[in-house]
């Protein structure tokens, strides 16, 4: 485990996901075979920073749901470009690792009484990356009422029923 002293606090994370997400992914575009392994590194180490360091904000759900739209992205610009060069395999892993945490932060907060707004984007993202799995319906019922209802998990669950219909 790192020191104390190495690790970066939320705000300076909250710095560094902006600086990558300003600065570095404007880079180039056509050129994300560049950065894309720098910027997979960096948003690596920032999940690692609010794992060891417990965060669970609005600040930290934030940079994961960053983070998880720079997979989001990297997936769809990237997904014909040599598999030695980017793996949509480990990108999707690293996609549902953030959703994952992002699942706890929002039910950490809900019982804070605090709810996140873009809640519903990343839930229906979490329908989407299950279209295949037959339990995901029976997952939606664990949602709370606003998020079943909202538009973008209705959306997810309509794809989910028509892919799924026999």
């Amino acid at each position: 485990y790192p020191l104390p002293h190495e690790l970066r606090p939320g705000p300076v994370l909250s710095m560094t996901m902006d600086y990558l997400c300003t600065t570095i992914m404007n880079r180039g575009e056509g050129q994300e075979a560049m950065w894309v392994d720098f910027l997979w590194n960096r948003t690596r180490a920032i999940r690692k920073d609010i794992v060891i360091q417990g965060l669970c904000d609005v600040e930290s759900a934030t940079i994961i749901e960053q983070i998880t739209r720079f997979h989001i992205l990297c997936s769809h610009n990237l997904c014909e470009m040599d598999p030695s060069a980017f793996d949509p395999k480990i990108n999707d892993e690293n996609m549902l690792k953030c959703i994952q945490s992002l699942k706890h932060h929002y039910a950490d907060l809900r019982d804070e009484g605090i709810n996140c707004p873009n809640e519903a984007e990343f839930m229906a993202y979490d329908i989407l990356m299950h279209l295949n799995q037959t339990d995901v319906l029976r997952r939606v019922l664990h949602y709370p009422d606003h998020i079943v209802q909202s538009t973008e998990v209705q959306l997810a669950v309509k794809l989910f029923t028509a892919l799924n219909e026999k």
